[in-house]
């Protein structure tokens, strides 16, 4: 979603501010999907390797997309919207890597995703890994036992 809505910004004369609030939550759902993964993932490289990538294509992405907003709102002022401030090859430049970084966001979630799939069809690792909720309680799982058993 987020990105199509940063296409039809792009796009179009419309606000900035629906892109704003999606990242803002993409920002929360980020950081929320690294902590949990570096917390209960921590033997697993791929996953805490992947998570710090994120988290720092994530500074990447909101630099970026806050450089992209500075530098139009600069070209609006003065009055040079067709050049962005005469310094079309810079903006063309930073407003490419703001959508390249987005794809590499994207990619990562993507891997993220598979690894924890694979963990979860009969990987060795902990049940927290793939299950959070795993542990809680009385075995594994956080199910006490019997449950889930059948006959």
């Amino acid at each position: 979603i987020q990105l199509l809505l940063g296409a039809y910004r792009r796009h179009t004369d419309c606000t900035i501010i629906y892109h704003a609030i999606g990242a803002f939550v993409v920002a929360v759902h980020v950081i929320a999907l690294s902590r949990k993964v570096l917390i209960h993932c921590a033997p697993r490289r791929i996953m805490t390797h992947l998570s710090i990538t994120l988290l720092v294509a994530l500074a990447a992405q909101l630099a970026l997309g806050v450089g992209s907003w500075i530098l139009k709102i600069g070209a609006i002022e003065s009055g040079q919207l067709a050049q962005i401030g005469g310094k079309t090859e810079y903006a063309s430049a930073l407003i490419s890597l703001h959508v390249a970084v987005g794809a590499i966001m994207l990619s990562v979630c993507v891997m993220l995703i598979v690894e924890a799939r694979r963990l979860a069809s009969g990987g060795t690792e902990s049940p927290a890994c793939v299950d959070p909720t795993a542990g809680s309680g009385p075995g594994h799982g956080g199910k006490s036992e019997g449950e889930g058993v059948t006959a």
